[in-house]
């Protein structure tokens, strides 16, 4: 028997990581633009990325793999 379930968030963002890792293309593209994260990471680059949520219209240019990059290494990045 097949088991079916439906996933469901009041946070638009978090909805549009699930949709990028449950499709493959999507998924892909993500994981790359999280290796450029990794790359470029430091303090300055942490807060020049969560700054961008000052601009809610930069952030809704985005692509919606790049939306969920942002939202993974915004809530993963250590700053110490």
């Amino acid at each position: 028997m097949e088991k079916k379930a439906v996933l469901y968030d009041y946070n638009s963002e978090l909805m549009n990581v699930y949709k990028c890792l449950k499709d493959e293309e999507l998924f892909e593209k993500l994981c790359d633009e999280l290796n450029k994260h990794e790359a470029n990471h430091s303090e300055e680059y942490y807060y020049e990325i969560r700054n961008m949520d000052r601009d809610k219209k930069s952030i809704s240019k985005l692509s919606e793999y790049k939306r969920a990059a942002r939202t993974i290494y915004l809530n993963k990045a250590y700053i110490g």
